[in-house]
C-alpha cells in the first residue's frame, strides 16, 4: 500500500511538472509569435509610411505640373485633391471588407500553422523521452 502511494505521489507531481512545462512552452510560444508579428507589424508600418511619403511628394508634384499647365496652382491642387477624395469616397461607400476577411483569415492561418508545430515538437519530444525511459 505504502508502495502505492508512493507512486500515486510519483505520478501527481510529473502530471504537476508537465502542466506546468506545458504552460511555460505555451507562453514562449505565445511570446515568440507576439514579437515576430509585433517585428512585422513595425517593418509594415515604416514600408507604409515611405510609400505614402513618395506618394505624397508624387502627387504634390502633378498638382504643380497641372498648376503650371492650367497657369492657376490652385486649380491644379483642386483637381488632385478632388481626385483624391473621389476615391476615398468610393472606398467608403464600398466598405471594402474583403481586405479585413484577408488579413483576418492569414492571422488564422499564422496562428493554426504556429500551433500545429508547436504540435509535431512536443510529439516528437514525447517520443524521444519515452524512447530514453525505455533504454
Amino acid at each position: 500500500m505504502d508502495q502505492l502511494t508512493q507512486r500515486i505521489k510519483q505520478v501527481s507531481n510529473e502530471l504537476k511538472g508537465y502542466v506546468e512545462t506545458r504552460i511555460e512552452l505555451l507562453i514562449l510560444n505565445l511570446s515568440d509569435k507576439g514579437t515576430l508579428w509585433l517585428g512585422d507589424l513595425i517593418q509594415h508600418t515604416f514600408n507604409l509610411v515611405i510609400l505614402g511619403t513618395g506618394l505624397l511628394f508624387g502627387l504634390i508634384a502633378l498638382g504643380f505640373y497641372l498648376g503650371e499647365l492650367l497657369n492657376s496652382m490652385p486649380a491644379g491642387f483642386g483637381i488632385i485633391g478632388g481626385f483624391l477624395f473621389l476615391v476615398g469616397l468610393i472606398l467608403i461607400l464600398s466598405k471594402p471588407k474583403n481586405i479585413s476577411r484577408k488579413i483576418q483569415s492569414q492571422i488564422m492561418h499564422d496562428v493554426i500553422e504556429a500551433l500545429d508545430a508547436k504540435k509535431d515538437t512536443e510529439e516528437i519530444k514525447f517520443l524521444e523521452e519515452n524512447k530514453n525511459r525505455e533504454s
